[in-house]
């Protein structure tokens, strides 16, 4: 649970994707609530290895990474892009459409949803 802590601390926090508990929460549009993350990066105390493996999926959801992604020591899910090798497209992407894509991954739900509707924007400008 330490490693899971310490990943939540680097994703929610002043350098984080989110600034708090309450904004993570309201990320996973009500299937995390803000006492579990403060569980999760308090992971040390007593109680916090009692979350449900489907409020990880949540959170796992919330951040737009795997679950397997948050137990890995030292790893910043935010800058690790795991899909391309499962799906096997690494090679078919150019350097700029990996460096757009962990970008993109990097960037909260809601910023994910703007940036799309700009680039569909955008095509239809053309």
């Amino acid at each position: 649970m330490k490693t899971l802590a310490e990943t939540m601390n680097r994703l929610i926090g002043p350098e984080g994707i989110y600034s708090s508990n309450v904004t993570a929460s309201a990320a996973s549009q009500g299937a995390v609530t803000r006492s579990t993350f403060d569980r999760l990066r308090n992971g040390s105390k007593i109680g916090a290895s009692a979350v449900a493996i489907d409020k990880l999926d949540g959170v796992a959801d919330a951040f737009g990474v795997k679950v397997w992604q948050l137990f890995v020591p030292g790893m910043d899910p935010r800058y690790y892009v795991p899909a391309l090798a499962e799906e096997g497209a690494a090679s078919d992407l150019s350097a700029d459409e990996k460096r757009l894509l962990n970008a993109y991954r990097a960037l909260g739900k809601k910023e994910q949803q703007y940036l799309i509707s700009d680039a569909e924007k955008y095509l239809g400008n053309k």
